[in-house]
Formats: structure tokens, sequence, C-alpha cells
């Protein structure tokens, strides 16, 4: 499941990237055939590319909402929890042999 939502999003992020290359591709033709000025045109690159690069984000937002939805609903555990469980087990086992040495 979790394969299908990184390819999703890899999809995505590979479109939003050809759309970079081909809006520069536009302006660019419209600059030379006199459309819009160069200086505009670097305006309006700027412009779309910034849409674009907002667009990106809350797609990235979003796929990353789903894909918690989709872990939790399954009940598998996060990052941070494993991490805290291992410090815990790292302090018990610390613990442990404290007590080992005291031992008479």
């Amino acid at each position: 499941m979790l394969d299908i939502f990184k390819k999703t999003l890899f999809a995505s992020v590979g479109a939003v990237m050809m759309t970079e290359e081909k809006i520069r591709e536009t302006i660019n033709e419209l600059v030379k055939k006199g459309e819009v000025s160069e200086k505009e045109g670097e305006g309006l690159v700027r412009e779309l590319l910034q849409k674009v690069e907002n667009t990106r984000t809350g797609l990235e937002d979003r796929v990353k909402l789903q894909i918690e939805k989709a872990l939790n609903s399954f009940n598998v555990a996060h990052k941070k929890d494993i991490l805290a469980l291992k410090r815990k087990v790292k302090k018990l086992e610390d613990e442990l042999e404290s007590l080992r040495r005291a031992k008479p």
C-alpha cells in the first residue's frame, strides 16, 4: 500500500518538473516571437514556477496526510514511537546491567 503512495508521489513530482521545463520553453517562445519582453518573460516564469511550487507543496501535504491515514488504519507504529521504545529499552537494559553489577 505504501509503495502505491510513493509511486504516486514520484509521478506527481515528475509531472511538476516536466511542467517547469515546459513553462520555460513556452515563455522563451513568447519572448522569441516578441509577444512579451525578456523582462516580462522572466517575471512570468517566476510567477508560474511559484504557482507550481505551491501546487507541489500542497500535493505533497495531501499525499503525506493520506499516507498517515492509511498507516493509522493499519495500526502501524510511527518512527517516533519506535525510537521512544528503543530509548526505553536501552534505559531498562542499562538499569538491569547496573543492578547486576551491584549484586554481590
